[in-house]
């Protein structure tokens, strides 16, 4: 099974409060156990950690936890916004910074991995081909050039993705593509459960005993709060 979460802290419905997150990772830990991100798909049962986005929090908050029960997981980070601030969130007034290229490295010198967002964070399914290849292959050329090893995978940005997306990941030389509850048709759109600040505390409690949730009433389609695309994120990519 594979959670994604988003930021630790406080501020927005995408956040996890640190406690939450850190009583929710040793329950896990201790009924289910966790799978290293390097071969996650060997044992379904277990539990791989990803964050989406790669915001400062998760560096700030989500290590140190993390770290306690040596842990590791993979951050999907939005490389041309590295170091910068969530733009794509700002028509709801709530930018968050994310990662410095020296926390990326930092956090892979302990285990973490860090994969493709895409360029920009922006709803692939709107793209024409050229905008597609441009947002994953410069993603993937970013990571590779900056941590100087192979990038594998992708996470689609609002979990969007439709066949023409999986068909570019491909040929950009993606292994694997990560979607959201309604993946896991095939490798490159293996299913996520997202995690978010108002996941209730009831849906816990119902994992705690019946070792599952039903994490798909507690998730709104994110559909209604994708911003219109940012045409010049789109047009910068090229440049």
């Amino acid at each position: 099974m594979i959670l994604v979460f988003h930021d630790i802290g406080e501020g927005d419905p995408l956040s996890l409060k640190k406690e939450h997150f850190r009583d929710l990772i040793y329950f896990l830990k201790e009924t289910m156990g966790f799978a290293s991100p390097s071969d996650f798909e060997k044992d379904e049962n277990k539990i791989l950690i990803t964050f989406d986005d790669g915001f400062e929090g998760v560096y700030k908050n989500g290590i140190k936890i993390m770290e306690e029960l040596r842990l590791k997981g993979i951050i999907f980070i939005v490389t041309e916004l590295v170091g910068k601030k969530s733009l794509w969130d700002k028509n709801y007034g709530n930018t968050k910074r994310i990662m410095t290229w020296e926390q990326i490295r930092e956090m892979e010198s302990l285990g973490f991995l860090f994969w493709s967002h895409t360029a920009y964070h922006v709803d692939l399914t709107r793209l024409n081909r050229d905008e597609l290849l441009c947002q994953l292959k410069k993603s993937k050329d970013t990571l590779e050039e900056k941590l100087n090893h192979e990038v594998p995978g992708i996470a689609y940005p609002y979990y969007r993705v439709d066949w023409r997306v999986k068909e570019m990941a491909f040929i950009s030389g993606y292994k694997l593509g990560f979607g959201g509850i309604r993946g896991g048709e095939s490798r490159l759109n293996l299913k996520r459960f997202p995690v978010y600040k108002f996941t209730k505390g009831s849906d816990i409690e119902q994992f705690k005993k019946k070792g599952r949730i039903n994490w798909k009433h507690r998730i709104t389609l994110l559909g209604s709060r994708i911003n219109p695309i940012f045409k010049p994120h789109v047009r910068q990519c090229f440049t």
